[in-house]
């Protein structure tokens, strides 16, 4: 009986003990997170924006609308989400969400094969950012594409998950951020 319940014991052992070390290590790391969010808090306040409820809105256009940001001030919006991606096109289609040139997406320049940031994308995302600031309007920039990862509506309605199968993208992506 004794050889029954310890082998029944180790069992249980060899199950449980796994999960308390995670949810140990679980607690440890909610508790550092707690930690680290105070700390980027009270150095930088530009976090406290976020502290309460706020008015925002979509800018997923297919061209840039600099002019946009100043309705946006007057109807109290005080921040918009900027998707730049669909500047890949050279025509402000509606429902048609196909970039112009194949291979060609905003910004990464190819997803398929990212070498740097595209100077002229780069200037025009610059240009915009500039103008959502003279009317004092916070941006989320939004990238739905990334390299290895183009976004499925300019990847003929297919998901692109490149990006989580070969290294070389997150490493290309990593660059991209940078």
């Amino acid at each position: 009986m004794c050889v029954k319940y310890k082998e029944k014991e180790g069992k249980v052992v060899k199950k449980v003990l796994p999960i308390v070390a995670l949810l140990g290590m679980m607690s440890f790391g909610v508790q550092e997170m707690n930690v680290r969010a105070d700390t980027y808090h009270k150095g930088d306040s530009k976090i406290s924006f976020w502290d309460s409820k706020r008015k925002g809105t979509n800018f997923m256009n297919s061209t840039s609308l600099p002019e946009n940001y100043k309705s946006a001030k007057e109807a109290n919006i005080e921040y918009v989400r900027l998707a730049p991606d669909k500047w890949a096109k050279d025509k402000d289609f509606l429902f048609e969400d196909k970039p112009d040139t194949s291979g060609k997406d905003f910004l990464i320049g190819n997803a398929d094969n990212y070498r740097g940031l595209v100077k002229e994308d780069l200037e025009k995302l610059k240009a915009d950012l500039d103008a959502a600031q003279s009317q004092g309007m916070k941006v989320v920039l939004t990238m739905l594409s990334l390299p290895g990862d183009r976004w499925r509506q300019f990847n003929n309605n297919k998901n692109d998950d490149r990006i989580w199968e070969e290294e070389k993208y997150q490493e290309q992506a990593s660059q991209f951020w940078k």
